[in-house]
């Protein structure tokens, strides 16, 4: 069996209630439910959050809400994933081969985009298989302390900065990981998620595995976008619009499950901006109020 495993949280320090704010229409944790659902090659979706709201969510769109413990913000997602697959396999007595994880803040999939990772994974041969965007010029640079060090303490673009370079290629050498979806084998994951991998990276201790060979998933640059804060939101819809949905809504990917809030935007027949602006400053949808 493969299943398609995505988590959300409530406790957002960066954004409160980030992945049940609406992205074109639609719950942002809905958006990693329906690219699932809408999988010919995943058996069954299920959702692990310690939300109430997003639970509702995962039932509105027809996957299986797994509710766990609220925990510590420094929680890895990694833990989320593993408290799912021992639910899906004690609890539900489900036999996992093969685990689609998805983060809720990655939505930028194409239309049939998952199916054919999960084919191109089943051809590899590999263990694992992470989404990433080969890139042309990649020129990394390390940073300095300087104005702009801390994004928490300052956040104006008119600051400088220092750093220096680590990597400069001008030929297709390197790739951005876009580590918000991906897929491996159940006994390869469930050790990932379980011990400290010798593949897995620290990033406080700056350890990193270079010798263990990946297997990517090419995806444009623009798709290895994540939402982190605020600002996300309105760059997110212009890019989930203009390439993906094009006034088609979540339709496009074979769904046939339509909330209000996403009707509201398609009857509308352009785009108007995070929908959340339409209401009184600081209103977000939760709970079943992106359905009203």
């Amino acid at each position: 069996m493969t299943v398609g495993i995505v988590i959300a949280r409530a406790g957002s320090t960066r954004m409160p209630n980030k992945n049940g704010t609406l992205l074109c229409g639609v719950p942002l944790v809905g958006w990693s439910i329906i690219q699932s659902m809408t999988a010919d090659k995943i058996d069954k979706t299920f959702l692990v959050t310690d939300s109430e709201e997003y639970c509702k969510i995962a039932e509105f769109y027809g996957a299986t809400p797994i509710k766990r413990p609220t925990w510590d913000n420094m929680v890895q997602g990694g833990k989320s994933f593993l408290f799912g697959m021992e639910y899906i396999e004690k609890e539900l007595g489900l036999e996992v081969d093969e685990v689609v994880y998805f983060m809720a803040t990655s939505p930028l999939k194409m239309p049939g985009e998952v199916d054919k990772m999960i084919q191109a994974f089943r051809d590899s041969g590999a263990d694992t298989m992470t989404t990433a965007a080969p890139i042309k010029e990649t020129y990394v640079l390390k940073n300095c302390k300087g104005p702009y060090w801390d994004r928490f303490k300052t956040k104006s673009l008119g600051d400088f900065y220092f750093g220096k370079y680590q990597i400069t290629d001008s030929y297709w050498k390197y790739s951005r990981m876009c580590g918000g979806w991906g897929i491996g084998k159940r006994y390869f994951l469930y050790n990932v998620w379980n011990t400290d991998p010798t593949m897995d990276y620290d990033c406080t201790s700056r350890k990193t595995d270079k010798k263990t060979k990946v297997a990517l998933f090419p995806l444009q640059d623009w798709q290895t976008f994540e939402i982190d804060y605020p600002e996300d939101f309105d760059l997110c819809e212009i890019l989930m619009e203009h390439f993906i949905l094009r006034g088609e809504g979540s339709k496009v990917y074979g769904n046939e499950i339509i909330s209000n809030g996403e009707r509201l935007i398609m009857a509308l027949g352009s785009r108007i901006g995070n929908i959340n602006q339409l209401f009184a400053p600081g209103f977000v949808f939760g709970g079943d109020k992106w359905n009203d």
